[in-house]
C-alpha cells in the first residue's frame, strides 16, 4: 500500500478541524458536500491511497464520510427526505441494475472497446476490440451512481437555498486560488521555459497521472494548472464561469468582479487544449440566456443567434489569418471535421496521423455500440469514451439516459425557477457531449449547479421585480400586456424539507 501526498495529510488535517468545529452533523455534512463539489469541479485528483494498483483519491473517502453523516444528520432530526429526489433516484437506479442484469444474461453480441483500454492505444493498432464481460468494474461505477443519486437526495433534503449559494462561493474562491496558480505556471512556462508548476503538482498530490513534461502545441504552451492534463482543465475553468456567473445574476455575489470570469477565458484561449473549441460556445450561449434571463425574465433566441453568427464568422475570418493558423485549435478541427466521413466508414488507419483522431473515434464507436443497443445499453462501466453523454447512452441506453435527465429535473424542486433546466442542460451540452467521460455523469459538481441554478434564477427574479416595482412607483404605468411573474412556489422543495437551523 503506497501511502499518502502531501496534500493528503494537509486535506486530513483540515478534515478533522472542520469536524471539531462543525457544532452538529448537519453543519459537517454542508463541509464534506462542499468539499467534493469543490474537488469535482476543480478537476483535481488527489490520490489518497494506491492499493494493489487501485487508486483512492480523497474525494471517494469524503463521499462517503458525507453520505454517512448527512444520513445520521438526517435521522437526528427527523429531516423528511425530498419524496420527488428520492424516487427518480430509485428509478435511476432501478434502470441501471436493470440495464447490468439484462446485459448479464443477455450479453452484448459485438466487439467492443472495453473500459480502461487506451483509444490512442487503439487508434495506433496497439489494442482490440474484446467481448463485452459484465464484471468487477461495471459494480463499482454502479456503485458510484448510486452514491452519486442518493447524495442529491439527502443534498437537497438537508440544505437550504442559502446553503447552496454558500457552497458556490467556496467553490468560486477556489476557483480564484486556481486561476491565480495557472497564472503562474503561463508565466514561469511562457517567459522562463520552466516547468516546475506542473511538478509541484505533480509532487503535491503525488499523482503519476499529471503531466511533467514542458508541451508546445504550434505556438502555445500547454497549461494544465492543478490537473492531470489541458483538457480537465479547461473543463474546470467551464464550471468556474458557469457557478460565477450564476452567482452573479442572483445577486448574492454584487462585489464579485467579471475579470475573473474574463481570465478563466483567457486561459481558456492560451492553454492549447482543443477542448476549449466545444466549450466557448456553449459558455457563450449560457452567459447570453443567462443574463436575458435577469434583465427581461424571457429568453428571445433571435438575439442570441445573431451574436453566433457575428461570432462565428470572426472566428471563421481569424482562423484564415497567420496569427490563427499559427494556433493548435483550427487545424485540428479542421482535422476532426474532415474525418467524420472516415471514422464513421470505420477506416480508422486513415486517421492515425490525424489530431484529435482518438477522441473522435471513440464517440463514433459508443454511437456504433449504442445502435447496438438503444433501449438499455451495455450495461454502466463498459465502454469509456471521450464524451459523458454518449458514454451514458453506449452503457445505458436511452432510458437510462432519460432517468438521468429526470432525476437532475428533480434537484430542481417541485417547481423550480423559469428556465433553470434550460440552463442545466447548456451545462451538460457544453460539459458532457463531446468532453469528459463516464465519471462526468456522475460529478458532484452536478448536485450543486442543479438546484444553484434554480435558486439563483428565482433570486434574480426577485430582484426584477423589485426593480420594476420600485421603476413604476415614480411615474404613472402605460398599459401594456401582462408580463408573466415568476412562477414557482414561494420555496423551492428541498428548502421547504430542511431542517431548521438551531
Amino acid at each position: 500500500m503506497d501511502f499518502v501526498s502531501p496534500f493528503a495529510i494537509v486535506f486530513l488535517v483540515i478534515l478533522a478541524l472542520i469536524f471539531a468545529r462543525s457544532r452538529k452533523h448537519t453543519d459537517f455534512a454542508l463541509a464534506l458536500f462542499a468539499i467534493v463539489c469543490i474537488m469535482d469541479m476543480n478537476m483535481i485528483s488527489a490520490p489518497l491511497v494506491t492499493i494493489s494498483g487501485q487508486e483512492i483519491s480523497c474525494s471517494d473517502i469524503v463521499l462517503v464520510l458525507f453520505v454517512l453523516f448527512a444520513l445520521s444528520a438526517a435521522a437526528r432530526d427527523r429531516v423528511a427526505l425530498n419524496k420527488l429526489a428520492l424516487l427518480t433516484a430509485l428509478v435511476l437506479v432501478i434502470v441501471f441494475i436493470g440495464s447490468l442484469l439484462f446485459n448479464f444474461f443477455f450479453p452484448y453480441g459485438k466487439a467492443i472497446i472495453a473500459s480502461g483500454t487506451s483509444w490512442d492505444m487503439f487508434v495506433l493498432g496497439w489494442a482490440t476490440q474484446s467481448a463485452q464481460v459484465i464484471g468487477e468494474r461495471n459494480l463499482l461505477v454502479l456503485a458510484r451512481y448510486t452514491l452519486f443519486a442518493f447524495s442529491g437526495v439527502l443534498a437537497v433534503s438537508l440544505f437550504k437555498g442559502d446553503d447552496f449559494i454558500r457552497v458556490g462561493r467556496w467553490a468560486v474562491t477556489v476557483g480564484k486560488l486556481h486561476i491565480c496558480y495557472a497564472l503562474f505556471e503561463l508565466f514561469t512556462k511562457a517567459f522562463f521555459g520552466s516547468n516546475i508548476a506542473s511538478q509541484l503538482t505533480s509532487l503535491l498530490f503525488a499523482d503519476s497521472h499529471v503531466y511533467t513534461t514542458y508541451i508546445m502545441r504550434d505556438s502555445l504552451v500547454a497549461l494544465w494548472g492543478l490537473t492531470r492534463e489541458p483538457s480537465h482543465f479547461v473543463l474546470a475553468l467551464g464550471f468556474f464561469v458557469i457557478v460565477f456567473l450564476l452567482l452573479k445574476v442572483s445577486g448574492r455575489a454584487p462585489s464579485e468582479k467579471m475579470v475573473w470570469p474574463a481570465l478563466a477565458v483567457g486561459l481558456m484561449c492560451v492553454s492549447a487544449a482543443s477542448s476549449t473549441v466545444v466549450l466557448l460556445p456553449i459558455l457563450a450561449l449560457f452567459a447570453l440566456a443567462l443574463f436575458q434571463i435577469k434583465r427581461r425574465g424571457f429568453v428571445r433566441w433571435l438575439p442570441i443567434c445573431i451574436v453566433l453568427v457575428v461570432l462565428a464568422a470572426g472566428v471563421y475570418v481569424f482562423a484564415g489569418t497567420e496569427l490563427g493558423q499559427s494556433l493548435p485549435y483550427f487545424e485540428k478541427a479542421h482535422g476532426v471535421f474532415v474525418s467524420i466521413e472516415s471514422a464513421f466508414r470505420g477506416d480508422y488507419f486513415a486517421l492515425r496521423a490525424t489530431m484529435g483522431s482518438p477522441r473522435l473515434i471513440s464517440v463514433v464507436e459508443s454511437i456504433r455500440t449504442w445502435a447496438g443497443a438503444p433501449l438499455l445499453g451495455i450495461g454502466v462501466g463498459s465502454i469509456n469514451p471521450f464524451s459523458g453523454v454518449f458514454a451514458q447512452l453506449a452503457n445505458t441506453g436511452i432510458v437510462g439516459f432519460a432517468a438521468w435527465l429526470v432525476y437532475l429535473r428533480s434537484l430542481q424542486g417541485r417547481a423550480p425557477a423559469r428556465f433553470s433546466y434550460l440552463m442545466l442542460v447548456f451545462v451538460v451540452a457544453g460539459t458532457m457531449l463531446f468532453l469528459g467521460q463516464e465519471g462526468s455523469m456522475y460529478s458532484f459538481a452536478l448536485l450543486l449547479i442543479a438546484p444553484l441554478s434554480s435558486y439563483c434564477l428565482r433570486s434574480a427574479c426577485i430582484n426584477r421585480n423589485e426593480l420594476e416595482k420600485r421603476g413604476t412607483s415614480k411615474r404613472l404605468r402605460p398599459k401594456s400586456p401582462k408580463r408573466e411573474k415568476c412562477s414557482f412556489d414561494v420555496e423551492l422543495v428541498h428548502t421547504a424539507s430542511a431542517a431548521p437551523r438551531r
